[in-house]
């Protein structure tokens, strides 16, 4: 784990070390680690709270792939067959991220995230309830591949 960031594939890493990292070669350190699984709460009810644990890209901005405004100005979405109704979401500012592209050999675009620690307060229909504990270390969005929009659920 670095920064808790999990990592596999690699066996032949020493079990602590320092060590160069990125492109502007910054000092890093590590220590090997076993990863403990997320915690989890018993879902009561069918308010629940989606928290973003990792940076999450969307193609709306702030409103999570897959959820639309509807007549009464209210964002309603699925998230693993799950349809939600958002309540009210609690975003801090944009984390902006660029880089370099080590294939091309150039500058990557800065691109806009929404922050971990972010909320999403939904409503679930009662029939869907039992299927909520799904959604903890499911990640939404897009560059999953990089880790992204890692969530964990809670009550509210």
């Amino acid at each position: 784990v670095i920064n808790g960031l999990e990592l596999s594939k690699l066996p032949n890493l020493p079990e602590k070390g320092i060590s160069l990292l990125g492109a502007e070669g910054r000092m890093a350190s590590w220590v090997r680690e076993k990863v403990s699984p997320l915690p989890t709460v018993e879902i009561k009810g069918k308010n629940i709270v989606l928290v973003l644990l990792s940076h999450a890209k969307f193609q709306k901005g702030w409103l999570p792939d897959g959820f639309q405004k509807i007549e009464n100005g209210t964002f309603e979405g699925e998230i693993a067959g799950v349809k939600l109704r958002l309540i009210s979401a609690v975003i801090g500012k944009p984390v902006r991220e660029g880089g370099w592209d080590l294939v091309k050999k150039m500058p990557r675009a800065m691109d806009s995230f929404v922050p971990a620690g972010s909320c999403y307060f939904c409503e679930v229909d009662d029939a869907d309830v039992a299927n909520i504990s799904q959604f903890n270390g499911m990640q939404i969005g897009q560059d999953k591949e990089y880790g992204r929009g890692e969530i964990i659920v809670g009550n509210w």
